[in-house]
Formats: C-alpha cells, structure tokens, sequence
C-alpha cells in the first residue's frame, strides 16, 4: 500500500488496526483502514474521512448525539417530564430509565427504599389515580389464602408476617400492637 501507514493512530474514538483494500461501488479498488471504535465495534473508513476528522466513530457517536437531542427536554414532546395518563388514568412516566414505569409505584418505592412485587398494590387513599403524594399512598396485597381452613389462615399470616418484616412500616405496626 501507498502513502502513510496510519497503523496505531487514534482519529477521535477510532484507533486503526490494519490498513485494507475493498472494492467500491463501481467495483475498483480502494484503499482504506479497518478500524476499531471505543464501543469495540468494528469498521473500515477511508484515508481522508479519518483524517479530514469527518468520521468520528463506528456511528456511536451520532446515535448518542440524536438521543441527547431527542430526550428530555430537547425532544418536541417534552411536557415536563411529568409523564402522560395511560388507559386506565395512572400517570406513567415517558422519558428517562424509568420510562414505562407508574408513578406511584415508584414513589412508594423510593420513599419505602423497597421494591414492590407484583401482587403488591398502591392504592391512592382519596381516590385521585394522579394525586401521587406519599400521604395519599398505601400498600395493599392481594394475595390471599388459598383456602378457608384454619391451618390455612395461620400459614398465610405467617408467610405474609415473614413477607413484611423486612418492611419500614412493619416495626411501626408492631410498636402500635404491642
């Protein structure tokens, strides 16, 4: 190959491994350098586009570039993060890593420091679906005991007193009881 061996330079995230001849699109050779990215991925570039600084990675770069531009508040959509009401009038939050997630699952589980399962509820006391404030939370379970005998109750009420003890308000329950 001719011109200058660009083996072992880094061009922004890029850092070039070999050079490498590949056949354009009118099927003539040319001359250009397989290159591997900071994401480990990688791509072979022309001379001048790792030179001039046209190519700045394997297209990591840019995919991070339109994300920042189309979250958030950069996004069109943005209506201030409060997230929108789904079908059944739960406020669901729409951008971020909680994206997906019900909002007054995830107050009662950020205030609690617990993750709720999936037969644990948040019931909204005055019965407002928006109003989220954690005065207006409280748990419900609704699992139950699989009969109605006796022995039955008294296991269940031991799987749920082990089920909570972990749980904040539990101490404060059993300081009211005793």
């Amino acid at each position: 190959m001719n011109g200058k061996d660009l083996t072992g330079q880094k061009f922004n995230r890029l850092k070039v491994i070999k050079p490498e001849w590949r056949n354009n699109k009118s099927d003539h050779k040319q001359k250009g350098w397989l290159c591997q990215c900071e994401c480990s991925n990688i791509k072979w570039h022309l001379t001048y586009d790792l030179t001039s600084g046209k190519i700045k990675s394997c297209g990591c770069y840019n995919k991070e570039i339109a994300k920042e531009r189309m979250t958030g508040p950069n996004n069109l959509n943005w209506k201030g993060g409060k997230g929108s009401i789904n079908k059944r009038g739960y406020r669901e939050i729409r951008h971020g890593e909680d994206r997906g997630k019900l909002e007054h699952r995830m107050v009662w589980e950020r205030h609690y420091n617990v993750k709720l399962k999936p037969h644990q509820n948040i019931h909204h006391i005055n019965g407002d679906k928006k109003d989220n404030r954690i005065e207006n939370l409280e748990l419900w379970d609704t699992s139950q005991p699989p009969g109605q005998r006796v022995e039955d109750k008294i296991k269940f009420y031991q799987e749920l007193m082990e089920e909570y003890k972990a749980h904040p308000l539990y101490k404060e329950l059993m300081n009211k009881t005793i």
